[in-house]
């Protein structure tokens, strides 16, 4: 008799922790990471490449495994500096080939949130003509101390009327506000 009250109250304490576990809990996101605060970065075309940056990632598509989408693409880099502000970040593009256009579009920066990464900045990129190199460079200023920071976007070229593109994303960097 004892033995069939206790399997009783097992299976009934059993049954309220299973339905605890399966109920939908609310979750929210931090503030910070709400859809109002992603902020739209402008790219700027330069000449000069950045100096001594903090976070660099180069991306060399014709390395390892050829790409068919790739083949002509060389020098496809990110770099990131720490400033006052938030993150100076400068993009490189190079091609085998003189380019009708080419550039880097896409670009996001995320900064990561438990698992996952959540996108703070974007920018729609940015493209020159007629040449082999482009190096562009935008801010983003939502960038917080201490935060962990990744950098993706899409490197691009036409060619002979073929399009050529290479997705490219930093290594993960921690934010240091100098």
């Amino acid at each position: 008799m004892k033995a069939r009250k206790k399997k009783r109250i097992l299976s009934l304490l059993l049954a309220a922790v299973l339905s605890f576990g399966i109920l939908p809990l609310n979750v929210s996101a931090s503030e910070s990471a709400s859809l109002a605060s992603i902020e739209e970065m402008q790219i700027y075309i330069t000449d000069e490449r950045l100096e001594n940056p903090d976070v660099i990632m180069n991306g060399n598509p014709q390395s390892g495994s050829l790409q068919r989408d790739a083949s002509y693409l060389v020098s496809c880099n990110i770099s990131a500096a720490y400033m006052s502000y938030g993150l100076y970040i400068q993009t490189e593009t190079g091609t085998t080939k003189m380019a009708s256009e080419l550039g880097v579009k896409d670009i996001k920066v995320q900064q990561k949130n438990g698992i996952f990464w959540t996108t703070i900045a974007t920018s729609g990129g940015g493209s020159i003509t007629n040449d082999d190199w482009f190096l562009g460079s935008c801010e983003c200023k939502n960038a917080v101390s201490g935060e962990i920071y990744r950098i993706k976007c899409t490197h691009f070229a036409y060619i002979g009327g073929n399009y050529y593109h290479y997705d490219n994303t930093s290594d993960s960097f921690t934010y240091v506000k100098p």
